[in-house]
């Protein structure tokens, strides 16, 4: 199993290469952390609009350490948040 700086540097080096990756691909090729787990990515401008479904903690994890990193960039990666699909409860 990854770490969550191995899946973030792993996640990186996909989008670097290939230059755009969808939800759908991340979930091919690791799906344990995104399409397995229980958790999910909904828009924080209208939280009822599910973005993807089915990340784990490490890959929830993966992505924020990802998000974190853009938003020194870029104001546009504060746009989602990700919550427990059981739950519905934002992780902040």
């Amino acid at each position: 199993m990854m770490t969550t700086d191995e899946l973030a540097t792993a996640v990186l080096a996909m989008v670097r290469k290939r230059d755009h990756v969808s939800f759908a691909e991340l979930a091919r090729e690791w799906p344990e952390h995104f399409r397995d787990g229980p958790l999910e990515i909904r828009s924080s401008v209208a939280p009822n609009l599910v973005i993807w479904v089915g990340l784990s903690e490490a890959g929830a994890d993966a992505l924020e350490q990802m998000k974190i990193a853009r938003s020194r960039m870029s104001r546009r990666a504060r746009r989602w948040s990700i919550s427990s699909t059981a739950a519905r409860s934002t992780i902040r």
